[in-house]
């Protein structure tokens, strides 16, 4: 699936989809964009989304819980 968030710019990221909060791969919903992970997801392990030193994260803290 192709990673439509701001994934690749999280301190988390791996590669191929994977981080450390899901080490098996990231949830569809998330990878989507229809999620974004900035409140706690089931099964992230209480890691969420921390952008990369200089990328600004402009998120909203508006999100349901996953």
């Amino acid at each position: 699936m192709q990673n439509n968030t701001k994934c690749s710019i999280c301190i988390h990221y791996y590669e191929d989809n994977k981080c450390r909060a899901f080490p098996d791969g990231i949830p569809k919903e998330i990878l989507s964009g229809n999620v974004r992970h900035i409140n706690p997801y089931k099964g992230d392990h209480g890691i969420m989304f921390e952008p990369i030193d200089g990328f600004d994260d402009d998120f909203e803290d508006n999100d349901e819980e996953g």
